[in-house]
């Protein structure tokens, strides 16, 4: 499958083009990129240039050019973005799924879940590793793994390793602040958990050295049960 490129609103993560600024935000909220580029007129932040960009040529016009939602009083930026809103106050969901009971308030909503019926997998990783995708999004986040130490955005706080997603960082800082409460009396050697050292215990250097204590604690009883010549 051919992908569409759009030439203005582009990830500056994985070049992937989009539609809209609305498009492009939805995708670098959804594999997690961080905020950086603030407007120095109302300190709002965005994941890139353009997105900055088209924010300060909406945050310069007046008051009355901007889109009010009359029920709760919410500012938006466009009419069409608007009139998605006040979809959701009317509380009708007019967008249904023809394979399931689900239903949308936006026919954006219900094209990205029609595609989890749906076997195709048309994002194929760019690196080569043979993966395939439904979203372009999840093909993303996935790239993440091939790329070099400055693309993995999660820095660990104690140790300079670096994770795609924030929540594999947040396992691994774990074992940073965990004590090595699990020790073996015959190796020395001490872990920060169970697993790990139930793992030591099946090695064949913990049974190497088990054995020799074994030896060294009972020095004749290999020869205990012999018959006398």
């Amino acid at each position: 499958m051919t992908r569409t490129t759009y030439s203005q609103f582009v990830c500056d993560h994985c070049d992937e083009g989009f539609r809209s600024a609305a498009a492009l935000t939805r995708h670098c909220n959804m594999i997690n990129l961080p905020l950086t580029h603030s407007c120095t007129k109302c300190m709002s932040q965005f994941h890139n240039h353009i997105l900055l960009v088209t924010h300060k040529e909406r945050c310069l016009r007046p008051a009355p050019s901007q889109h009010v939602c009359h029920i709760c009083g919410k500012h938006l930026t466009t009419a069409f973005n608007l009139k998605n809103h006040l979809v959701r106050h009317a509380g009708t969901r007019r967008h249904k799924c023809d394979q399931c009971s689900a239903s949308f308030y936006t026919a954006a909503e219900l094209c990205s879940h029609q595609k989890t019926h749906t076997t195709e997998r048309p994002y194929i990783c760019r690196y080569n590793c043979g993966k395939t995708f439904r979203f372009c999004s999840a093909r993303s986040m996935h790239e993440r793994v091939h790329m070099d130490a400055s693309k993995r955005i999660y820095q660990c706080e104690y140790c300079p390793k670096s994770y795609v997603t924030p929540s594999e960082c947040r396992t691994h800082q774990k074992y940073h602040n965990l004590t090595r409460d699990h020790g073996c009396e015959i190796c020395h050697i001490s872990f920060k958990t169970a697993k790990h050292y139930r793992s030591h215990l099946k090695s064949n250097a913990h049974k190497t050295l088990e054995e020799r204590a074994k030896a060294a604690a009972y020095p004749n009883s290999r020869g205990k049960n012999r018959s006398p010549n």
